[in-house]
């Protein structure tokens, strides 16, 4: 029997480097996953500038949120290198069943065609699924040092600090960091903003948004780029003194559980290790502020009020607040806290909920979903009332 380890092998081989290329052609024009698989021979042009000289541009498809069969995405010069080796292997491969030169301009994703391939191949009209990101770290160990990819103490550190919600269950120190094609588009688009140079105009453009708010949605942590460690560390550090501070004014009468003052208390015994706290000052706020810190309690401010909740949570209470008050018929959340001087703004809010009501098709996702924030935001109201 003909030993085929060595041409599968190959065919191995010229799939990573197709993933490769096709990865850094995604990291320097923030296309899609799905744009990246419509470029074709023909995608690389060069743009003559009077000022910047010669600009590489990759011509494709884009159909999501601005449709366009020949749009273009600015890149960098070093991507040609990447569009060369995706044309030999698209020759290649496609040359296997004599399809290269039946269409002038083939695309340059394609499946393997090659004789040993097994399995039935896609027809070259439909693009072929791509394998996630992720996927593809984990079937090539030479693509990465897997040491690099592990999550560090240090890394778990700063995440932790950045997003007090993280999922740790997912994101542990010595555990490898997950990955996805779209983190290429998100790096870039935070890089570019981080910049300062880009006009939102043109992110808009390169990222071929409708709306010229969406590209803003990238940028909302580009900020944190431009600090120094020890910036960093001040941010840090007055976010848990905030924290701290919130946390002690807790045991006043501003902020109510729906299940009592004991339930309250409970709640904060974490941090006081069961000591009764009556008053509030600086020791108070700065013990909160080390428990803070040590990830043994957390607080966040809502539209009721606050969330206890240390971990990730199912709901926002931004912007829907039925699930936190019991709007869905259940109990409120366990970890909720109602804050009586929100009141007023609440009440606007509800009266804003029923006029939505008044003007939705009943029966409808959207009704359901308005019904639900109006009996929520009913019960903070029942609550705070028996407070009163």
């Amino acid at each position: 029997m003909l030993d085929t380890k060595g041409i599968t092998a190959l065919s191995s081989y010229i799939s990573l480097i197709q993933y490769t290329a096709f990865s850094y052609v995604l990291a320097f024009t923030m296309m899609r996953k799905n744009e990246g698989t419509s470029i074709r021979r023909n995608c690389l042009e060069w743009h003559d500038d009077e000022i910047y000289g010669r600009v590489p541009l990759i011509k494709g498809e884009t159909t999501k949120t601005d449709p366009d069969e020949n749009a273009l995405w600015v890149t960098s010069p070093s991507v040609e290198s990447s569009i060369l080796a995706l044309t030999s292997i698209s020759r290649m491969r496609l040359g296997c069943i004599g399809k290269w030169e039946e269409n002038g301009n083939p695309y340059l994703i394609n499946a393997p065609h090659e004789p040993w391939s097994s399995g039935k191949q896609p027809s070259l009209i439909v693009r072929p699924r791509l394998e996630h990101f992720q996927a593809v770290v984990s079937r090539f160990k030479c693509l990465f040092d897997q040491k690099e990819l592990v999550i560090s103490e240090e890394d778990f550190k700063i995440a932790k600090a950045a997003c007090p919600t993280l999922n740790e269950k997912v994101f542990k120190v010595g555990k490898p960091w997950m990955f996805a094609f779209h983190q290429l588009r998100r790096t870039l688009a935070v890089n570019m903003f981080a910049d300062g140079g880009i006009s939102d105009s043109s992110m808009q453009l390169q990222m071929k948004h409708r709306n010229p708010m969406m590209p803003l949605y990238y940028g909302r942590g580009n900020s944190t780029l431009h600090f120094n460690d020890e910036v960093r560390s001040i941010l840090v550090n007055t976010q848990y003194e905030m924290m701290g501070k919130k946390l002690a004014e807790l045991h006043g009468e501003r902020y109510i559980s729906p299940y009592g003052d004991k339930h309250k208390a409970k709640l904060l015994a974490t941090a006081t290790y069961g000591e009764p706290v009556n008053l509030i000052d600086k020791g108070d706020a700065q013990r909160y502020e080390k428990a803070a810190r040590q990830h043994l309690i957390n607080f966040r401010q809502t539209v009721l009020g606050g969330c206890m909740k240390n971990g990730q949570c199912d709901g926002d209470c931004v912007s829907s607040v039925g699930d936190c008050a019991g709007g869905d018929g259940k109990s409120p959340c366990a970890n909720v806290l109602f804050d009586i001087t929100r009141a007023p703004a609440n009440q606007i809010r509800l009266e804003g909920v029923i006029k939505q009501l008044e003007a939705t098709q009943e029966d409808t996702p959207r009704y359901r979903f308005l019904e639900q924030e109006k009996r929520g935001l009913e019960n903070y109201f029942v609550y705070i009332g028996k407070q009163a």
